[in-house]
């Protein structure tokens, strides 16, 4: 048989918050949408640095008029604000970057900030604006400057010294973790138990509080070179009898990308029964794993072009629910990563301190594809959302599994299909019936 999947493995290619208003351009496959990493980082009691790098690709490089290089042209302000929105610090960057067509790589760029000594938290606001392409962002964090064990007085940094940004490992690679206050003995939770994934939408599902015991605790000292083999989350901590902390997440080997077959196959719970899944699973580790993970798209696509063409949006939705929803897990195993993978990217996304609210076509469509996730306080991480479970969401659910496993790349054309079917046949049955007398 013909791999479907070996050229995805294979091949490579070149404190309130505002409603920022839609914000659907962040989850579009390839989409335009600037989506920097940043990271906080409080270099005492009056002083905090801001660290941020952004993907070359996603700007816009245009040819200079006097010569054929392409630039780019990034404009940052920033507001630190205090209690009733005071402004603490504010200022303003312009980054400018000039490349060959083929050059790729990050742009970084720090920030310095003060005025906040002797607060106990603080409101960090950066627009970014793509001025090429005019567009852009604004990021939000509330900060708490109080607390000896907040996440932003640690730092990850590379072994040559440079601050890391991001929270997520994918490799044996040495870094260090440094407590930024003083040179200090850190305790390490480490939790290497399995999580499970996200159920269908319409299921209830049944809180569980979090049993922070660890699955082992080991300490270091500030500085000190680390190499965490095993996955899982590894917590910093200087009192380990608070929950707070800094959090890093060791996961699969490449990661956000999927790179092997066991990768491949897990995600497949989503759109297979139960006896089809623990049947693919039971090839793991076996020569023929690659070639149970193909029996399934073949038989879903009927053809290997199809097949390919339905493999590659698949796995490309999991990669960029990987890059955008990863919280304590993979980003494909969240709520959002579900909902993602199945549906594609939303027409509409809203968020606030609260949450975010994802609407897929008509938001006034009897058929509701509008879905509600509400973020959760978590240690560990600030990007943990849960869905508000519908049992309505059984229909359309069913409707987007159904497609899949019938050779469609389901997402929002099929929804805004199905919701003016559905809506044109409610207005039929509403016309009052011709009396004759």
């Amino acid at each position: 048989m013909i791999a479907l999947t070996s050229c995805l493995l294979g091949c490579t290619s070149s404190g309130k918050l505002e409603n920022e208003g839609n914000l659907a351009a962040l989850y579009q496959m390839n989409g335009s949408a600037l989506d920097p990493q940043i990271q906080l980082r409080q270099l005492s009691d009056s002083s905090l640095r801001v660290d941020l790098e952004i993907d070359r690709e996603q700007l816009l490089y245009m040819k200079g008029s006097t010569d054929m290089k392409f630039k780019s042209h990034l404009d940052l302000t920033y507001r630190l604000l205090g209690p009733q929105r005071a402004i603490l610090d504010s200022g303003r960057v312009v980054l400018r970057d000039q490349k060959d067509a083929e050059d790729l790589g990050l742009l970084r760029a720090s920030l310095l900030l003060g005025g906040f000594k002797g607060l106990e938290k603080a409101q960090l606001e950066i627009r970014y604006e793509d001025v090429n392409r005019n567009s852009g962002s604004t990021y939000y964090r509330t900060i708490a400057f109080k607390n000896p064990s907040s996440r932003s007085l640690f730092e990850k940094r590379s072994l040559d010294g440079r601050p890391a940004t991001g929270n997520t490992l994918s490799d044996r690679s040495p870094f260090t973790v440094h407590y930024l206050p003083k040179d200090t003995l850190l305790f390490v939770r480490a939790y290497t138990r399995e999580f499970p994934i996200a159920i269908p939408p319409y299921a209830r599902v049944q809180d569980e509080s979090f049993d922070f015991s660890p699955d082992s605790l080991f300490t270091i000292r500030s500085g000190d070179t680390l190499r965490l083999l095993k996955e899982g989350i590894y917590h910093f901590q200087v009192d380990s009898s608070q929950n707070a902390g800094f959090t890093l997440f060791r996961f699969a080997s490449g990661f956000p990308k999927v790179v092997s077959h066991s990768a491949m196959a897990y995600p497949l719970r989503y759109i297979s029964t139960l006896k089809e899944y623990n049947e693919l699973a039971q090839h793991e580790g076996a020569e023929d794993f690659q070639k149970a993970v193909d029996a399934f798209w073949l038989k879903a696509a009927g053809s290997i072009e199809r097949g390919q063409e339905l493999v590659a949006a698949f796995y490309g939705r999991i990669q960029m629910a990987n890059e955008r929803f990863s919280s304590y897990v993979e980003g494909w195993k969240t709520d959002r990563g579900l909902i993602y993978t199945i549906y594609g990217p939303p027409s509409e996304v809203y968020r606030n301190d609260q949450g975010e609210t994802w609407v897929y076509g008509s938001s006034s469509s009897v058929l509701s594809y509008t879905f509600n996730f509400i973020h959760v306080s978590n240690p560990f991480t600030e990007n943990d959302y849960a869905l508000n479970r519908l049992s309505e969401y059984r229909y359309g659910w069913g409707k987007a599994v159904s497609g899949w496993r019938n050779g469609k790349v389901y997402g929002i054309k099929d929804i805004q299909r199905e919701q003016n079917a559905r809506d044109a046949q409610l207005r039929r049955q509403r016309v009052a019936p011709t009396v004759w007398y």
